[in-house]
């Protein structure tokens, strides 16, 4: 009787201790956030927190989409990161009879997870000013939101390697295709549905590694910030969806095509094809690790333009920008 009671005992203390590692390091995580300079708005997962520095709760288990904007600056975007928590693991390890308990209590909580790093100091880049023409009130709801409009022009650029002829566009000092590459890599590449008269219209879907080259020369594939530029230029993230999408394509999608972008909805590759009039998805040539490269996201039923982080191996539009 008593070695039961004292294996009991042990239990009851074990379970004290580690509490089944949700104690030890809960199912949210405190998160510092600092701006240089500060006093930049917080947007997390397209939810406001207020302005820099904070500290903020956010929940382990997942990612989550960071975003500071101030005035005058360039908006930045940055992907908090939720790691397994190796720390509460072995805790666990200690007392095997209670672990496959406590992974199952610590799973649906999100204590197995941490978010690491929990501090985040980001300096703000300058944004630099070009000549504006105007300013568009732009009525969103009970919103009112200035659109700046920039000087713009058009052009054609022929691609040697097929002798396509692609219409451009310049905003401001950036020069863009104002269609989707259509240029057939050697591997790579594909073709909505496998549909041919899908490329006329939408272009190819590459893969990341394809997309960094199947530019044609004195172009390339944007940067993350050549992106950015671009948002901040047509009113920011909020309208710019709206301003850059094509007029026709999208289904029950308010569209300006204000600037001659034409961003159409060509939908993607990830597994299966899908999402084509729903959703236009394009990279750019930053990464976020290893396996994941980092886009910009426009879906019907809004009119703002978001970020996003696919597997490189999946397939997107791209837009090429001038060197």
């Amino acid at each position: 009787m008593r070695k039961i009671l004292t294996i009991g005992f042990f239990i009851i203390i074990n379970l004290l201790l580690t509490s089944c590692a949700t104690i030890i390091s809960g199912s949210k995580n405190k998160v510092m956030i600092q701006s240089v300079p500060s006093g930049a708005n917080i947007k997390i997962d397209e939810k406001d927190y207020g302005k820099t520095p904070l500290e903020v709760k956010l929940k382990s288990k997942k990612n989550h989409i960071l975003v500071l904007e101030l005035e005058n600056y360039k908006t930045s975007e940055t992907y908090i990161t939720s790691k397994f928590n190796n720390q509460a693991l072995w805790s666990l390890l200690g007392f095997p009879a209670i672990t496959a308990i406590s992974f199952a209590i610590d799973g649906c909580t999100g204590a197995m997870y941490k978010i690491d790093p929990q501090y985040y100091i980001i300096t703000l880049e300058k944004q630099k000013r070009q000549n504006k023409v105007q300013e568009t009130i732009v009525s969103k709801g009970d919103e009112t939101i200035k659109e700046n409009t920039y000087k713009i022009s058009t052009g054609l650029m022929t691609d040697n390697r097929d002798n396509k002829v692609y219409k451009t566009l310049t905003i401001g000092t950036q020069t863009w295709l104002a269609e989707n590459l259509a240029y057939k890599s050697n591997k790579g590449c594909w073709a909505y549905k496998n549909n041919d008269n899908n490329i006329v219209k939408y272009g190819y879907l590459y893969n990341f590694e394809t997309a960094k080259i199947a530019c044609p020369t004195g172009w390339h594939l944007p940067y993350e910030s050549e992106w950015v530029l671009l948002i901040d230029n047509l009113g920011g993230w909020k309208i710019a969806g709206g301003v850059l999408k094509s007029n026709t394509g999208w289904i029950g999608s308010e569209t300006r095509n204000s600037n001659g972008f034409n961003a159409l909805p060509g939908g993607y590759l990830d597994s299966t094809f899908t999402n084509i009039n729903e959703k236009g998805i394009w990279w750019t040539s930053s990464s976020l690790n290893n396996d994941f490269g980092i886009g910009k996201e426009i879906h019907n039923g809004s009119e703002s333009i978001w970020p996003f982080y696919g597997n490189k191996v999946n397939g997107y539009s791209i837009r090429c920008i001038k060197d």
